[in-house]
């Protein structure tokens, strides 16, 4: 129900006003009444009305002075004029003011009842107007976030005014980090509970900082923290640790947590973003310390006596030899140390050179994964060279049933097509055409040589392609998505992983080193 105070020097006026019986039937609540302008700013404050009656010309202070002084205190408060004088400039004065109605006196109660249901019904539509306005900030403060921390946005001036529209507060005192949160891959929940997981997860970083803007990427959550409290990295990792904790505790996930070196400027939130993912992107394993420090990429990421001669793995690899295959791991592993972290990256860089030589004899990758959790739990230098030997030898298989199939031309010059246009928009319809099949036979005859739909051969194609993006560069999941042909990220990940099990960013934190 609207409040409305009456505002009107004449008594009897004013009375007549106040007690109209058909204020109920317009969902009205008279809640004051003033004989001028100086009485009602005093009620103002007190009764709070939604809707403004006044008279014009009033001793003292006059309706015009009175609405403008009102409209600073309450701007959504709406005001209806009453006058008994057919004055061109005080109405134009009302209309600037942003006066709903201006009816004259005598009031007739036929007038004054349209003029106020045209007024509430105004203030309705407002009403369902700011509430839109505020059930979509959320999403709107999501988008915006992505935006800026993926290098979209480049005008300072045009970052604080969003920020301020969204209702984010942000210091702009000097210095920022960037924190990446994500669940440790090994529990990671299921699908139906990964979304709400992750809304969570984002509640309890912003209950546990102040200062904080967060969005969500992939399966975790992103934060740019301002350094406005003092805080250093250092300073920093024990409350972020005990955000972990809580996250943990609550969620029952183990978290891993990547925190960007300090960057001084707002423009330059993106770089720390990225830093803060690539902490997180090369750990295939969570470490002991659940929170982790960027530190510069390097290329010492191997020990220095180590050098694999991928062309001629490869080599070996497509003429069968498994012998050769097999000797290459064992002198690699035979000139290492005893350290089975270095040990675990030699395996990790074979495992890629040959996951790479099957992707360019277009044949499915192995079980990368699982290969990493074996070689990853293994406890002695033998038990990953056997993990390897085994992988060698899977690989060899597939190579010789792969060169054993001999496709139809009309199926190969397909493959060819779906290699070479993966990105665009395929249809069974227009491969097709292609090969002058109709698309029944093409479907037909496509499932007879490759036992895949061309569907699934498509879907493969680009998933694969994908992975090896993920593997190679540090790009965020919707660009690799966009480059391999889905326009929804979020349709993306859930192909991704249909087919590997994964989701993108669990694989990238699986395969990088």
């Amino acid at each position: 129900m609207y409040r409305l105070l009456v505002v009107d020097d004449e008594y009897q006026t004013r009375r007549g006003l106040s007690e109209l019986p058909d204020w109920q039937e317009l969902n009205i609540s008279v809640v004051g009444e003033a004989s001028d302008g100086d009485e009602a700013l005093e009620l103002l404050e007190q009764v709070r009305p939604d809707l403004l009656l006044t008279d014009v010309r009033m001793h003292r202070m006059d309706g015009l002075e009175l609405a403008h002084r009102a409209r600073e205190l309450f701007p959504g408060l709406g005001i209806i004029f009453i006058s008994g004088y057919s004055d061109a400039e005080y109405l134009q004065n009302a209309l600037r003011i942003g006066a709903s109605d201006y009816i004259y006196k005598p009031i007739h109660l036929d007038e004054l009842k349209k003029a106020v249901r045209k007024l509430t019904t105004q203030m309705d539509q407002l009403s369902e107007m700011h509430a839109l306005v505020e059930n979509s900030k959320p999403l709107l403060a999501e988008r915006f976030l992505r935006s800026w921390f993926f290098g979209q946005l480049e005008d300072k001036q045009f970052i604080r005014s969003k920020l301020q529209l969204l209702g984010l507060h942000f210091p702009e005192a000097p210095g920022i980090f960037a924190a990446a949160f994500f669940p440790a891959w090994e529990t990671f929940p299921q699908s139906g509970a990964a979304e709400k997981a992750q809304i969570q997860l984002e509640e309890i970083i912003r209950t546990g900082m102040k200062n904080i803007l967060t969005c969500a990427e992939d399966t975790g959550v992103l934060a740019l923290l301002s350094a406005a409290d003092g805080l250093r990295p250092g300073e920093t990792e024990n409350l972020l640790k005990a955000i972990g904790a809580e996250a943990e505790q609550v969620l029952q996930i183990p978290m891993m947590i990547g925190i960007s070196s300090r960057h001084e400027d707002w423009l330059d939130a993106p770089i720390a973003v990225r830093e803060a993912m690539q902490t997180i992107a090369r750990q295939v394993f969570p470490e002991e310390h659940n929170v982790l420090h960027y530190e510069p990429e390097t290329t010492d990421i191997l020990p220095s006596f180590y050098h694999l001669d991928g062309d001629l793995l490869e080599r070996y690899l497509i003429s069968g030899n498994l012998e050769m295959l097999q000797q290459t791991v064992d002198e690699a592993f035979h000139e290492g140390s005893q350290n089975l972290l270095i040990m675990r990256k030699i395996a990790m860089s074979i495992m890629l050179r040959v996951d790479l030589a099957l992707n360019r004899q277009e044949i499915d990758s192995l079980d990368s994964l699982a290969f990493c959790r074996q070689a990853m739990s293994a406890h002695s230098r033998n038990s990953i060279k056997n993990s390897l030997h085994e992988l060698l030898r899977e690989a060899c298989s597939m190579i010789q049933s792969r060169s054993e199939q001999a496709y139809s031309p009309a199926v190969m010059r397909i493959m060819e097509m779906i290699q070479s246009n993966y990105a665009e928009h395929l249809s069974v319809n227009s491969m097709a055409e292609q090969v002058h099949y109709s698309p029944a036979h093409l479907s037909t005859l496509f499932k007879k040589d490759t036992g895949m739909t061309l569907s699934e051969a498509i879907l493969r194609t680009r998933i694969k392609a994908a992975m090896d993006l993920l593997r190679t560069t540090l790009e965020p999941v919707s660009a690799i998505a966009s480059k391999v042909g889905y326009a929804d990220v979020q349709y993306f990940s859930r192909a991704f992983k249909q087919f590997t099990g994964y989701t993108p960013l669990e694989y990238r934190r699986k395969v990088l080193p």
